[in-house]
């Protein structure tokens, strides 16, 4: 199933499955044009063909990076939650979880790690999963899961 095109939507499904999904890119294109110019700007003194060939090549390369973090999704139903982002999806079941805690987690942007909010699930088995919950409806989604995890 396609994510709708809004960046903040959260979908209901009569089994009580819920997914909210993340796919915002207004800010991403604006991070790839001061990337751009940057690039061209650290470059200038190259000849006028190599800059804008070089800034291309590393607004492209830091691009893939960040459209890839643009788009997220969480989706609940009764027995599982499911992060999915560009590069990965894990799904944990509730059943095998005995704590939820609100933590702040990192990620790598521009290869530099930033804090963002997350979410830490302890299992029964000791286990730790973790993670990132950078979203705008993230207090209904930490609520949801303390609901849900018995």
């Amino acid at each position: 199933m396609r994510p709708p095109a809004d960046a903040r939507v959260t979908v209901s499904y009569p089994d009580g499955a819920i997914i909210i999904y993340k796919n915002d890119t207004r800010p991403t294109v604006i991070k790839l044009a001061v990337l751009l110019a940057v690039s061209v700007s650290i470059v200038s003194l190259a000849s006028i063909v190599m800059a804008v060939f070089i800034a291309i090549v590393f607004t492209a390369l830091i691009g893939m990076q960040l459209m890839g973090d643009s788009r997220e999704a969480i989706a609940f139903s009764s027995s599982t939650f499911e992060y999915r982002s560009g590069s990965e999806s894990v799904v944990v079941r509730l059943a095998d979880v005995s704590r939820v805690e609100e933590i702040s987690t990192g990620r790598l942007f521009l290869a530099k790690p930033v804090t963002v909010p997350g979410v830490k699930f302890v299992l029964k088995s000791g286990e730790e999963k973790i993670f990132p919950i950078d979203f705008p409806a993230r207090q209904e989604i930490l609520s949801r899961l303390r609901a849900m995890v018995p």
